[in-house]
């Protein structure tokens, strides 16, 4: 919600990307243990803020009255007075699920076409950057069609959807997909403890890596090379964790058989 405030407790020359501090109070306790949130903050003002309460992956759908009272509560602790709503807003952003047909005529694209990052629910960044050649894939198949007959056309519609639709993901694409949702996977076996030590060793790796990894500019090879890095200075028991996820939890066993895949 956007709203104006008598103390901001952040810098209002920056934005606050993840807060996962402790700020319940004990009568709320249990909310925070069955829905991890965390805050996003973006100064308009030195006291208008934009402030945002966040679960970042639940396999059930949060209810937004809960999320009100995290962020009301949250603000109470840091003693934030609101004096002024100026707006309030609630959205659902669907991550992970899976591609969509390649083999089907009709073509889709962002999250439609399943772009959405699985692990951060960003998808503007990829959506921009791939528009141009998805465009251009597809004006060059309408105008080979005009040089065809219609019968011709006609039995390349198959072939020319899938050569549109291999554009937007081709294998490479895929195999970065099976990363990300390997980790959307993990990130929903941690609790409030765990994705606070899993996002401390997160930051820590080289900026190109984890900001690759936010923006989904990493290639298939970065994203293993990520992997190792993160396994290396992560503390022991999230070493564990990742270990017992990748051999048990079946996303685990996709992303090899993807990764494989020629």
């Amino acid at each position: 919600m956007e709203v104006e405030v008598e103390n901001n407790p952040y810098d209002p020359n920056l934005m606050v990307f993840m807060d996962y501090r402790d700020y319940v109070k004990p009568k709320v306790q249990c909310l925070e243990a069955q829905y991890p949130t965390f805050l996003y903050a973006m100064p308009m003002s030195p006291t208008r803020v934009f402030f945002e309460e966040t679960c970042l992956a639940s396999k059930d759908a949060m209810p937004f009255d809960i999320l009100k009272k995290k962020l009301i509560s949250r603000l109470e602790t840091m003693g934030v007075r609101v004096i002024k709503t100026y707006e309030e807003e609630w959205s659902y952003i669907p991550v992970g699920g899976s591609l969509p047909n390649t083999e089907q005529k009709n073509l889709a694209f962002g999250a439609a076409a399943s772009m959405v990052h699985p692990a951060t629910g960003y998808s503007v960044v990829r959506s921009l950057s791939e528009a141009p050649k998805y465009a251009s894939v597809i004006a060059n198949i309408l105008k080979q069609g005009h040089s065809r007959d219609k019968l011709s056309r006609s039995w390349s519609t198959e072939n020319i959807s899938m050569l549109a639709w291999n554009t937007l993901w081709p294998q490479e694409r895929k195999r970065q997909r099976a990363f990300f949702l390997f980790g959307l996977a993990l990130i929903l076996q941690l609790d409030i403890d765990g994705i606070r030590t899993f996002f401390h060793t997160f930051f820590r790796l080289p900026t190109w890596m984890w900001q690759g990894f936010l923006g989904s500019t990493l290639s298939s090879a970065d994203l293993a090379l990520f992997a190792f890095y993160m396994f290396v200075i992560a503390p022991n028991n999230m070493r564990m964790c990742l270990v017992r996820h990748l051999l048990s939890d079946p996303t685990g066993a996709t992303m090899i058989r993807t990764y494989l895949t020629i």
